[in-house]
């Protein structure tokens, strides 16, 4: 998630105190993100409780989704895209539907857990291994 906070940051231009705010929003979970993940990792195996830590992990990260959305929408809005970048439709429809996807990708992972933890596990791996790349790597 860092490297693509910081990716986002290459095609914006400027900032404002709103733009600001929505940041600081963003980062709110990504600080809390450690006690999911190990309270995830507690209670992984453990039937009952493993489901409900990996719906908190599974909730933190759609959660952390939906603020990168917003990021993203508002830096459109609002006039702090790069030139290259907000002309660019392609790259603004493609940030758009993967930051309106992976809230719900989450949050299926999470109850995937119900079936078996390692599906979960296997979905929340393949998003992170997604946000690592670039997305000029996944053209």
């Amino acid at each position: 998630m860092w490297a693509n906070h910081h990716r986002i940051f290459t095609v914006i231009r400027g900032t404002s105190y709103g733009f600001l705010f929505v940041n600081i929003l963003l980062l709110m979970p990504i600080a809390f993100l450690p006690y999911p993940t190990a309270v995830m990792a507690q209670h992984f195996a453990a039937t009952p409780d493993g489901f409900a830590a990996t719906m908190l992990y599974a909730g933190t990260m759609a959660l952390i989704s939906v603020f990168f959305s917003v990021l993203w929408v508002y830096a459109g809005s609002t006039g702090l895209l790069a030139p290259n970048a907000a002309t660019s439709p392609a790259l603004r429809r493609r940030g758009q539907l993967i930051y309106r996807l992976a809230p719900l990708i989450y949050l299926a992972g999470g109850v995937a857990s119900i079936v078996n933890p390692v599906i979960s596990l296997a979905v929340f791996i393949a998003l992170a291994i997604y946000w690592i790349y670039p997305a000029a790597m996944r053209r």
